[in-house]
């Protein structure tokens, strides 16, 4: 009798506890998180400005564009820079690591210091917050990056690992021979 009282009391509480673990652990009871929900860094305010981190960090269209190694490119330009061709919209779910690199000081050298290597644009994103764009031209000779604002060059800043953007750049651009060569470099160089 024991042991049947102890089936019928035992069971019914072991079933309700397993599926209340179950169901705590579905896929539709867990939150959502976007790069947005990341800590906020006050000192990214002081290093891209308020206006141009406001429109980087909330952006309703960004783009890509694959760029002229030099200024000798025809068509249309961002700054002075040429752009070779338009790659596309980017989704903020693939653009989520460029932004979340954007935001992480510890990208860039915060000196003023630069390294003396000729800036050569491969890529460029453009962040667009209603008619508001900033560009962000991006060259690997050097790890540089530039921040054009109103047509103009404001900000240039030395980034530390272009691993990353590379990544993003090639996942963009499988084909091409210079992003591929570059990325095969750093592969290279962290072994």
């Amino acid at each position: 009798m024991k042991k049947h009282l102890l089936s019928v009391l035992v069971l019914p509480t072991l079933a309700l506890c397993m599926s209340t673990c179950f169901s705590c652990k579905s896929p539709s009871n867990l939150p959502s998180f976007t790069y947005k929900d990341l800590p906020k860094d006050s000192t990214l305010n002081k290093l891209w400005g308020d206006s141009i981190s406001d429109i980087i960090n909330n952006p309703t269209l960004i783009r890509a564009y694959r760029m002229y190694p030099d200024s000798m490119g025809k068509g249309l330009l961002i700054g002075n820079y040429a752009i070779k061709h338009p790659i596309g919209k980017l989704e903020l779910t693939y653009a989520s690591p460029l932004l979340f690199f954007l935001n992480d000081k510890s990208n860039f050298n915060l000196s003023e210091d630069i390294a003396k290597t000729p800036f050569m644009p491969t890529i460029a994103f453009e962040f667009q917050r209603q008619k508001e764009n900033v560009f962000v031209v991006i060259s690997f000779n050097g790890n540089q990056l530039v921040l054009i604002y109103n047509d103009k060059e404001i900000i240039r800043k030395q980034f530390q690992n272009p691993r990353y953007l590379l990544r993003l750049s090639v996942g963009l651009q499988p084909q091409d021979e210079y992003l591929n060569y570059m990325l095969n470099q750093q592969k290279s160089i962290s072994k």
